[in-house]
């Protein structure tokens, strides 16, 4: 197992906690990644990465916390020429290591099962399985004894992605009727509303 991550600035403890996990190589990706960096711009760093790491299967998240963007993965996929599936909550793989089924869930507990050649890019939503846990000493009794690879990022041109040029509250519409009089006379009117509408039949 090999994780790689671009160096935001924060990176370095999750990198160590994974080694903790059990990770085999954890890989810095080195650049001008402070300021942020585009969902195109990741997905051709890490493409370029992972060009020189063999690879059966790559896990990716789905959204971002800051921009909630969601199109790294897909644009890794694509930049690799891999088959791609989002929102994944669980993955088996099949005899010969050939393909995997993968599974999502969507709202409403409705569950989808897909069969996806290996190797693939899969963004994971969630587990159902809660992650293993890496004692705080463990973690730093990596930090101690293993080091983290770092390669630099090669030069990338690519498109800022999504921008956002503007900010508005929704425009609402004046439809609402506010009913008045006793409870009684609600109720009615009420009533003649939904049969007017035809929710109900008299």
């Amino acid at each position: 197992v090999t994780v790689l991550a671009l160096d935001t600035g924060e990176v370095d403890e999750t990198l160590f906690t994974c080694l903790a996990k059990g990770a085999d190589r954890a890989v810095k990706i080195t650049g001008d990644f402070q300021e942020g960096v585009s969902s195109h711009a990741a997905a051709v760093v890490l493409a370029r990465a992972l060009g020189a790491v063999p690879h059966d299967l790559i896990l990716t998240g789905v959204q971002a916390a800051d921009d909630r963007d969601g199109q790294v993965g897909i644009l890794l996929a694509t930049a690799l020429d891999l088959p791609h599936v989002s929102v994944v909550s669980g993955v088996e793989p099949a005899p010969g290591g050939k393909a995997a089924t993968v599974r999502q869930e969507y709202s409403g507990g409705i569950m989808a099962e897909l069969e996806v050649d290996l190797p693939a890019v899969l963004g994971i939503q969630a587990a159902r399985a809660a992650p293993r846990y890496a004692p705080v000493s463990k973690v730093r009794q990596v930090m101690k004894t293993q080091k983290l690879e770092e390669i630099p990022a090669p030069p990338v041109e690519a498109g800022a992605g999504s921008t956002v040029s503007r900010l508005a509250k929704p425009e609402t519409a004046d439809r609402a009727e506010i009913l008045e009089g006793s409870p009684e006379e609600v109720a009615d009117r009420l009533l003649a509303l939904f049969a007017e509408r035809g929710f109900l039949k008299r």
